[in-house]
């Protein structure tokens, strides 16, 4: 199988990454600092508008990318997936990475030492600018499952191929019929397994 993978929320811990800055952020836009249970983004999490949220990020992204730290497990659950012959693609919207540009080459930099630092083992990387959509890649690298955090890319991609959530405070209200949601790898590399098999039932039949 060719599995598609995001970066920030799925292979890094995002949340934890922005959080103190984001509530500092939070407070300047709301003359108080908005954390709410429920939220369906970052953006709403925080209490601040999309175009907030783009604001934060384009300054704090360059802090958030060398500092974040990468999840323990992705590391032996990639393995044992590549070791089993399956190919992992990285497909990433960080903020800059996709830009010809200094700065997008920087943020690459920043992106390929993080993984390689997390031991994350990966057959190609793409970086999609964050306006534009990741169908395009999915299709040409004919993608059969993909992981992500984030709902927007959720309901976008998984009108194409089978999509596995991965649980985040910003997703957890969100309901989709047979969206498969994993809490770690472990029950991300379950689904992939199970979705491997029904393939083979499908094939066999």
């Amino acid at each position: 199988m060719n599995i598609g993978i995001d970066i920030d929320g799925v292979l890094t811990n995002l949340l934890s990454g922005v959080k103190k800055e984001y509530k500092k952020f939070s407070k300047l836009k709301n003359g108080r600092t908005v954390y709410k249970r429920e939220a369906k983004s970052l953006a709403e999490l925080f209490g601040v508008t999309e175009s907030q949220d783009v604001e934060f990020f384009a300054d704090y992204i360059w802090v958030y990318a060398e500092k974040v730290k990468y999840y323990r497990l992705p590391k032996k659950y990639i393995r044992l997936l590549h070791k089993q012959g399956h190919k992992l693609i990285i497909i990433t919207a960080r903020e800059y990475a996709g830009q010809d540009s200094a700065k997008g080459a920087q943020m690459r930099a920043i992106v390929e030492r993080g993984l390689a630092k997390a031991g994350i083992y990966y057959d190609k990387i793409f970086y999609t600018s964050e306006i534009k959509t990741k169908i395009p890649v999915i299709k040409e690298e004919k993608i059969d499952v993909f992981i992500d955090d984030y709902i927007s890319n959720i309901q976008e991609i998984s009108q194409h191929v089978p999509v596995i959530c991965y649980n985040q405070r910003y997703n957890k209200t969100y309901k989709q019929s047979g969206l498969r949601r994993a809490n770690n790898w472990k029950e991300v590399y379950k689904h992939i397994i199970d979705l491997q098999k029904e393939g083979e039932k499908i094939e066999n039949k």
